[in-house]
């Protein structure tokens, strides 16, 4: 979405708005998030707490003529409700490819054609399979052979073209890391990285990460 020139807007109880900040998204509270946006994504875990996260009252706070997108967890969004509210005009549109049930078959939600529902099928095809298997050898023969980092869960992303940029203060900060945890004399609560100059302010998280490292 931001690629697309999209205005982006969050909501995460357990992320700061610093984090989202990076991503170049504006962290709001969740009843901001219905008022403002023209589609709405979900990306969250089903617990006790976010079951129908998406029922009758959000859909009464959202702005009308609001897309939904669920690829998360069938029974965030109350399918009922969704309905009532596509029939009320309030949502013009919807995509599933989670259910309250599965397989959803002969359920109101798949007679609507203003909601595209598709198998649940994640990436469980064989198609799938292959091919995340195949991305996973060229991500990790990319960073073996160039320090190229794609789609790390613990660090940040590492292109070619930013290795060239910062690669020396990588190591630099490496070093630094080192020394620092060999120099100190008990339990590390907080570490605070500092960089100037704008090559290293443009990748600061990439720097600290490796100071941390």
């Amino acid at each position: 979405a931001v690629g697309l020139g999209m205005g982006v807007i969050g909501y995460d109880p357990f992320v700061d708005a610093e984090t989202f900040q990076n991503e170049d998204i504006r962290l709001v509270e969740l009843d901001e998030l219905f008022r403002l946006s023209d589609f709405i994504t979900v990306h969250t875990p089903l617990v006790d707490s976010t079951r129908h996260l998406l029922g009758r009252a959000a859909f009464e706070r959202m702005r009308e003529g609001v897309r939904i997108i669920n690829c998360a967890r069938g029974g965030i969004v109350d399918e009922e409700a969704l309905c009532e509210a596509i029939d009320q005009g309030r949502v013009a549109g919807a995509a599933l490819d989670v259910y309250e049930n599965e397989p959803p078959g002969g359920r109101r939600v798949t007679a609507y054609d203003a909601i595209l529902t598709t198998p649940h099928l994640g990436g469980s095809t064989r198609e799938a399979q292959l091919n995340v298997g195949l991305a996973i050898a060229r991500q990790v023969g990319d960073f073996l052979t160039r320090g190229v980092v794609q789609n790390a869960a613990n660090a940040a992303p590492v292109t070619g073209q930013t290795r060239a940029r910062v690669g020396p203060f990588l190591d630099v900060g490496e070093r630094i890391g080192s020394m620092a945890a060999q120099l100190l004399n008990g339990v590390l609560k907080r570490v605070v990285v500092t960089v100037y100059g704008e090559r290293c302010k443009a990748d600061a998280r990439m720097l600290a990460t490796s100071v941390l490292k």
